[in-house]
């Protein structure tokens, strides 16, 4: 939620910068915002994924990836014609709804009964904590 709000913070200020200074200052910001949730997305499918299907649960988060970037580009293609700050609006707009779309949506782990609810933990890595 904080890298998605963050990302929506960014984005206007990269749109509203009246300098280049301003403007590195945002697309700064906006990675740092974008590193806050990206590595984390790929350690929940690597811890909560049972480990048969990890290749296809990250094959599928490659194709969500992908299939993103397709989608900015189209969006960037419409809108960059007229202002590249409508895009970086239109972006922040994006990472907004996401963060509304993830709040409200619930966590399989608190919905009761829910079949994952009881997942194993992943297999310990003794050589994390001790000498190998």
């Amino acid at each position: 939620m904080l890298g998605l709000c963050g990302c929506a913070v960014a984005q206007p200020a990269i749109a509203a910068s009246a300098s280049l200074a301003w403007a590195v200052a945002g697309a700064v910001l906006l990675g740092l915002a974008f590193e806050l949730y990206e590595p984390p997305s790929q350690a929940i499918i690597g811890e909560s994924v049972p480990e048969r299907h990890r290749v296809r649960a990250f094959s599928l988060f490659g194709a969500a990836l992908a299939a993103g970037a397709m989608g900015a580009g189209l969006l960037a293609a419409v809108l960059g014609r007229w202002d590249l700050r409508r895009l970086f609006v239109t972006d922040a707009a994006t990472c907004l709804a996401c963060a509304l779309l993830r709040s409200t949506w619930p966590c399989p782990a608190t919905v009761p009964n829910h079949p994952e609810r009881t997942r194993t933990a992943p297999p310990y890595d003794r050589c994390a904590t001790e000498p190998c």
